[in-house]
């Protein structure tokens, strides 16, 4: 047995047009909803509205949250099967 912590890598995705979404807006300002985030309810997504989900082969911890298929899309595509994926609102 390994005396090392286990570890994942961090992902970071960068997708705006994610935070645009009204669906997604209204599940990232409702109360009712645990997510990591240190967006403040009742505002307008921005650059600091960073969202943290773990992502575990599709499933993860806001596997409900709009928006998760492509999610996960982006994470198969660059061949990530575990992760805990930081999701960003950075404009270009």
């Amino acid at each position: 047995m390994s005396n090392r912590p286990n570890s994942i890598p961090c992902v970071e995705i960068n997708l705006p047009e994610l935070f645009e979404r009204e669906d997604f807006r209204a599940y990232l300002n409702d109360p009712k909803n645990t997510i990591a985030t240190w967006h403040r309810s009742g505002e307008a997504p921005d650059e600091c509205s960073d969202v943290f989900v773990t992502y575990d082969n599709g499933d993860g911890s806001n596997s409900d949250m709009p928006g998760w298929g492509i999610v996960c899309d982006m994470m198969r595509e660059n061949g990530h099967t575990a992760a805990l994926v930081r999701l960003t609102n950075m404009e270009d």
